[in-house]
């Protein structure tokens, strides 16, 4: 069966047998006396052991730690957490109560015969001499000199500026006063923020590409500004390859869908009559509509080509009479007002 003991009590561990035979002569009590540590009301107080097994191999059992206030009531009971090597610990604030406070490291149990325990009693005392203690009591000094700074202390301290130095405000003797923190702060955030505003614009210009510009819906050149363009880009601007211009809309794109043979060839038309009569929106604007007519029928070659047969007159009165039945027409009142031989 394995046993624990603790760092402080291996020598005890080891004699134990020896240090029996020892009591049970001498007849005195064995006392473990162990040296309080001190803390300051607030501070981290960590109480811990480290704890082996009888083959001097760190346990991995979880002990426990008991703290008691001075009036001997409890304060805390709690598992430890274990670390390396063996250390279980447990970590607690000193109260704020001056005084001592017990306090052990349990591992084990006494029926198994494992059971030990380690004490870890720390003191809460507070301390007579603080920071603040200090700087008052070194400027509340009527007689303090610094000797380690030679000729300083005294031309600090001297008559010759005593009468102007001021220590416990930003006020000058002749009149303004030092930038305190909040004015210097509130400064300096404006300046950071004007700062920060000044890179996003610079970056937002690093990133302006050519395209940026042209897409740019309200952008001008005014008459009052000279664009000067180099050889190389004007030329680059001729140069640009037909094929690269497919903006709907552009000028470019229009150059390349219309501008589609020379202008040299478009002299003479070449439309046909049939092109002519053959648009649906054709018309004749330069001429009025009973000069038209005129023409058409003085014309003495006029022909009727849309009809697509040969119609004669015999054609014209050889119509059945069944087919006349157009209201108001002469055909009809001819079908219907002679019925009989006159």
């Amino acid at each position: 069966m394995e046993k624990y003991f603790s760092s402080q009590n291996t020598k005890k561990h080891t004699y134990r047998f020896l240090l029996a035979v020892i009591m049970l002569f001498a007849a005195v009590p064995y006392l473990s006396l162990a040296v309080a540590t001190v803390y300051a009301p607030g501070d981290s107080v960590t109480v811990g052991e480290f704890i082996f097994n009888d083959d001097f191999t760190p346990t991995t059992d979880i002990c426990s730690v008991r703290v008691y206030n001075p009036n001997g009531t409890s304060l805390a009971y709690a598992s430890t957490t274990l670390g390396s090597g063996g250390w279980q610990s447990y970590t607690t604030t000193a109260p704020g109560t001056d005084g001592t406070y017990p306090s052990f490291v349990e591992c084990g149990t006494t029926a198994a015969g494992t059971y030990i325990k380690s004490d870890k009693t720390f003191i809460v005392k507070t301390p007579s001499v603080t920071n603040s203690s200090i700087a008052s009591s070194v400027w509340g000094n009527g007689t303090r000199t610094l000797t380690s700074l030679g000729a300083a202390a005294a031309d600090v301290w001297n008559d010759t500026y005593a009468a102007t130095r001021r220590l416990t405000d930003g006020i000058f003797s002749g009149g303004g006063a030092i930038a305190t923190e909040t004015y210097v702060a509130s400064s300096t955030n404006a300046i950071l923020g004007q700062i920060a505003t000044t890179q996003t614009l610079i970056q937002n210009l690093n990133n302006i590409s050519a395209a940026d510009v042209w897409a740019y819906g309200t952008r001008s050149l005014n008459a009052s500004t000279t664009v000067n363009l180099s050889t190389i880009s004007k030329q680059e601007i001729w140069d640009t390859a037909a094929s690269a211009m497919t903006t709907s809309g552009s000028i470019g794109k229009r150059i390349v869908d219309n501008l589609d043979a020379q202008v040299s060839t478009r002299g003479t038309s070449n439309l046909t009559a049939a092109d002519v009569w053959n648009a649906a929106s054709r018309t004749l604007s330069d001429y009025s509509t009973s000069s038209i007519a005129s023409a058409v029928w003085s014309s003495g070659s006029r022909t009727l080509t849309n009809y697509g047969n040969n119609i004669t007159a015999a054609d014209v009165w050889n119509v059945l009479s069944a087919s006349l039945t157009t209201t108001g027409s002469i055909d009809k009142q001819l079908k219907d007002n002679v019925d009989a031989s006159i």
